[in-house]
């Protein structure tokens, strides 16, 4: 009995401290604790270039994955926290994939303090028996949310506007029906966009042909129930449709559409450039503080002189 109201006790002292927005467990990459309880941004520039990198890559490729590819196909390293022994440090490597996903859904960038997003409640499942469900609300939702806590990187609305990309992009959503879904293999054009004039269903896109590329729109309808199908039709036809409105919409444009292009390559290489600019400084300050810790020390002390001249060779 003590140790549950030791228990009950620890935890409504963080749930006090995470509702002053001072609780943090482990910081988000680009923010850090100035005095113990305030969140600031990182001064430190990479860092700080790194994670505006990270937005702007999304707002041009609209994939999670593709921010992930594209961070790797550059090798181009992000800041990672890391807690070790108790202590909060600064990582750089290449990131995951759940690293870039907590990068553009950790609404601390957006200027939130947001704490209680997930937890657990009772639900009657199809067997009329109670069962524990996990269940997570929007963020503004949350038990503890404080706008304009942190300095933001990003709008809120910005921020809104990336998760409903990020959800639109998924594939296994069974409550969200909105989701056009990202595009995969295969030559069909309106995978995803389209839906049944008569029922108002999703098309589905099957593969058939010789090559197997020959795309064809299908509503299942009832058919899981036992029915029919409600309607299908052939891609050939749409795609070629849908490819003349779209080359007569955007020929007026077409010169304008090349430049902006160039333009929009150019700016990428030149964050590209910085990107890497400002990593080869970091390891080079690592390297001379590496050979300053060697040259300092005692040279007949050839225990330590031996692994800090390692180090140095290895930065």
């Amino acid at each position: 009995m003590e140790s549950s109201v030791l228990k009950s006790r620890l935890f409504q002292g963080q749930e006090h401290k995470a509702q002053r927005g001072e609780l943090s467990k482990l910081m988000a990459p680009g923010y850090m604790c100035a005095d113990g309880q305030a969140l600031v941004k990182d001064p430190n520039v990479r860092v700080q270039e790194a994670m505006a990198m990270v937005v702007e890559t999304f707002r041009q490729l609209w994939s999670v994955r593709q921010v992930f590819k594209w961070f790797h196909e550059e090798g181009i390293e992000l800041p990672v926290n890391k807690s070790v022994h108790g202590k909060t440090q600064l990582v750089w490597q290449l990131p995951t994939y759940e690293a870039v996903t907590y990068m553009l859904q950790n609404p601390v960038y957006a200027g939130a303090y947001v704490y209680g997003q997930r937890h657990t409640t009772l639900a009657l499942g199809d067997d009329q028996s109670w069962r524990k469900k996990r269940v997570q609300p929007r963020d503004d939702q949350a038990r503890v949310f404080i706008p304009d806590h942190p300095e933001p990187s990003i709008s809120w609305e910005m921020f809104a506007h990336h998760q409903r990309l990020i959800a639109a992009n998924a594939h296994r959503i069974a409550s969200q029906d909105e989701a056009a879904a990202s595009v995969r293999q295969g030559h069909g054009l309106l995978t995803g966009l389209l839906r049944c004039g008569r029922c108002g269903r999703k098309l589905h896109v099957r593969y058939g042909g010789k090559s197997g590329t020959a795309a064809r729109y299908v509503c299942r309808g009832d058919f899981s129930a036992g029915g029919r199908y409600c309607l299908g039709f052939g891609g050939a036809m749409v795609a070629k449709r849908i490819g003349e409105q779209v080359l007569e919409t955007i020929r007026p444009l077409t010169l304008e559409a090349r430049l902006q292009a160039a333009q929009s390559y150019e700016g990428a290489q030149r964050e590209t450039t910085q990107a890497l600019r400002l990593q080869i400084q970091q390891v080079e300050y690592e390297a001379a503080r590496a050979f300053a810790q060697y040259d300092q020390a005692d040279p007949n002390h050839r225990l330590v002189t031996s692994q800090l001249e390692s180090r140095w060779k290895a930065k």
